[in-house]
């Protein structure tokens, strides 16, 4: 009986750190994107004289904060991983485990709509850029 608790223990670790691992992912994307590709971008963009639309301009003021205040950016971040994992592991032991994998898949799917929104407005400062070319 403790060997197969045991073994049903480590699969619930491997199973919390690999969600933990793919939630992860994409907002340490968002986190690497914010502190170093945007403000490269705007320099460009702002040598370049180019119109802004509104979408990059939020984009824009938005990386430079994250930038500005990197160390509360990446302890939030470090924080909803944190309560993402809590979570996670509450739901999976209750008698209803698959309750976290629902959890896990409207966390994805923020994710993705979080990126999907970042794509947007970086598609518009790109176009922004190749009207002043």
């Amino acid at each position: 009986m403790d060997s197969r608790q045991e073994r049903a223990t480590v699969a619930t670790v491997r199973r919390a750190i690999l969600t933990l691992l793919i939630h992860c992912l994409l907002p340490m994307a968002w986190f690497v994107f914010a502190i170093f590709v945007m403000p490269l971008v705007g320099e460009s963009l702002s040598e370049l004289s180019a119109a802004i639309p509104a979408a990059g301009t939020i984009l824009l003021q938005g990386a430079q904060f994250a930038g500005r205040y990197c160390t509360i950016f990446a302890a939030a971040l470090v924080a909803a991983l944190a309560a993402d994992v809590v979570i996670y592991l509450a739901l999976l032991g209750t008698r209803r485990p698959w309750l976290a994998s629902v959890w896990s898949l409207i966390v994805m799917l923020v994710e993705i709509a979080v990126t999907l929104g970042l794509l947007a407005a970086t598609m518009s400062l790109i176009a922004a850029t190749a009207n002043v070319l």
